[in-house]
């Protein structure tokens, strides 16, 4: 399992919204903002979302997705932190892996509503993106000219 470094965690932990980017299996891209979950010291992030949302459909024939999170406080240079993660989707079906999640995001409705939040016919369920890979946004210069390019963020653990 992979994990961001520390200069990513940093950013992804103040956050409370990051930006999911999905394609449907004819490659047509669709983005949308979520409140993303993720356990302590588990860098798996989890959603809810309804079923028959566009990235929700997306995810049922495409597995890839990637979420872009960035500080849009830029530092005195002008710049801002961004965090990019490539990852595989998956929607959450396992009653014991729904209720850990909802009791870490303080969800009372899962509680309230015992087994029926989140599962079965409920429209609505929990997704989870496993990270592949974790970039950093950061500076650079061809011949005297700033790019923003990518490095590497990640470090395995287990």
């Amino acid at each position: 399992m992979i994990q961001p470094n520390d200069n990513a965690r940093k950013i992804l932990d103040a956050l409370e919204f990051m930006t999911l980017a999905t394609a449907d299996d004819n490659g047509q891209p669709w983005s949308t903002p979520i409140a993303p979950i993720h356990l302590p010291g588990d860098y798996t992030y989890y959603w809810i979302s309804w079923r028959d949302n566009q990235h929700s459909r997306n995810i049922h024939t495409n597995k890839k997705a990637f979420l872009s999170a960035f500080d849009a406080t830029p530092d005195e240079c002008g710049t801002s932190d961004g965090v990019y993660i490539l990852g595989e989707v998956y929607e959450v079906n396992d009653e014991a892996e729904v209720d850990s999640v909802a009791a870490a995001a303080n969800i009372a409705e899962r509680a309230l509503d015992g087994s029926k939040a989140f599962l079965g016919t409920d429209p609505r369920r929990f997704y989870k993106l496993v990270p592949r890979e974790i970039w950093l946004s950061a500076d650079s210069d061809i011949d005297g000219k700033h790019i923003d390019i990518r490095v590497s963020a990640m470090e395995e653990v287990g």
